[in-house]
């Protein structure tokens, strides 16, 4: 249970630091884009561990 609390955080912490860059690039500097699409792979990299640990976890759970 602890490992999937301390993934959630983690993903959650990911989207919005992705939201965040996405904004930056849009209405400040253009050069972050490259930080946009940096974030983008590490949220999709957290997120399949973020599934995988929620799926592991419901099926010991059962």
């Amino acid at each position: 249970m602890k490992q999937v609390i301390t993934s959630t955080i983690v993903f959650i912490i990911c989207i919005m630091t992705l939201i965040s860059s996405f904004f930056l690039a849009e209405n400040l500097n253009h050069n972050y884009w490259w930080q946009v699409i940096g974030m983008a792979i590490v949220t999709f990299v957290v997120g399949q561990y973020y599934f995988q640990m929620i799926k592991s976890y419901q099926s010991t759970k059962k």
